[in-house]
């Protein structure tokens, strides 16, 4: 059954190079269709008079904006094609004067039935690398029903972060690793989790505790990490035999548990950094009550802090 990857594209170099990282990752990967679509904002610093004035013929205007998106479009397939993705899993679709980007791109995704968003870290725009793209960030922003992907130019690692909070519903993260990332050549997951900070009934006690207090309060809190341990370790167990059944390999596969240092977003970003991962997979809606659509101020963070890899964020 054919996965369909919704690949936003323009001339820009952080495009470009996206597009290749996706190219090389997935040539192989028949079932893997690449759907590329280039969006032409609309020209907001002429009014509609002035551009009649400028442009007397308005159709060659249309025109002119077509041949530039067809442009863009043939020569994103031509990339994808020298590395070695055949034509027939190569699909084109444009679309002129709009006026919001994001929301075209998602309502191509949303049409056409697609799940995944791929697009470049950076667009059209100059501004230093270090910013999150304008178009990038609002889409991951307003994809309620798709998982978006944010390749970094440098992204080159195939070992995956899965970031898993522990919850039964956690595992859809695995199930979109397991529909389409299993088949990276090279790939191996790391299922993690940060263990959040103690509630505070076991520090909040209104006085100083006593020798023996301490230590009865130092083996609660251990059986309390045991607990969550625990309770982790059974959603990492199902999430791995959802991959071996994938067709990855159980010594791939790894668990990492760890006590929160400095905080959930900046240890998942550490860890990202210092084990050369070059992906990481999280879910991306906040857990606040009455936003079940918002973005998460976690994964806010995150997509806009890490560098060198793809950020996969799972709705």
């Amino acid at each position: 059954m054919a996965y369909t990857i919704l690949c936003a594209v323009d001339n820009s170099s952080y495009s470009q190079e996206a597009l290749k990282t996706l190219g090389r990752w997935f040539k192989d990967s028949d079932e893997v269709v690449f759907r590329l679509i280039h969006i032409s904002p609309l020209v907001k610093q002429l009014r509609p008079g002035e551009i009649a004035r400028v442009f007397p013929d308005t159709d060659h205007l249309q025109k002119m904006e077509i041949t530039k998106c067809e442009s863009v479009l043939q020569n994103s397939k031509i990339l994808l094609q020298e590395i070695g993705v055949p034509a027939y899993r190569i699909e084109k679709v444009y679309k002129i004067d709009s006026d919001n980007i994001a929301k075209d791109i998602l309502e191509e995704a949303r049409v056409n039935g697609i799940k995944t968003v791929a697009m470049g870290r950076r667009g059209m725009s100059e501004v230093k690398r270090f910013v999150m793209g304008g178009v990038s960030s609002r889409v991951a922003q307003e994809a309620t029903e798709e998982a978006v992907w944010i390749i970094d130019r440098d992204a080159t690692s195939t070992r995956t972060l899965i970031a898993l909070d522990g919850t039964p519903e956690c595992l859809n993260l695995i199930d979109h690793f397991a529909e389409v990332l299993v088949h990276i050549p090279g790939v191996r997951a790391t299922l993690y989790h940060v263990i959040p900070p103690i509630p505070a009934t076991y520090w909040d006690d209104g006085h100083i505790l006593g020798p023996e207090e301490q230590k009865k309060r130092e083996r609660e809190i251990e059986k309390w990490y045991d607990s969550v341990t625990s309770k982790v370790q059974k959603a990492f167990e199902e999430g791995k035999e959802r991959l071996i059944k994938a067709g990855l390999a159980p010594d791939l596969v790894e668990f990492r548990i760890e006590r929160m240092k400095r905080g959930p977003a900046r240890d998942i970003l550490e860890t990202l950094e210092r084990g050369g991962y070059g992906i990481l997979v999280m879910g991306r809606q906040s857990m606040a009550k009455g936003k079940p659509y918002a973005i998460g101020g976690r994964a806010f963070k995150i997509m806009n802090a890490a560098r060198n890899c793809m950020i996969c964020m799972v709705p």
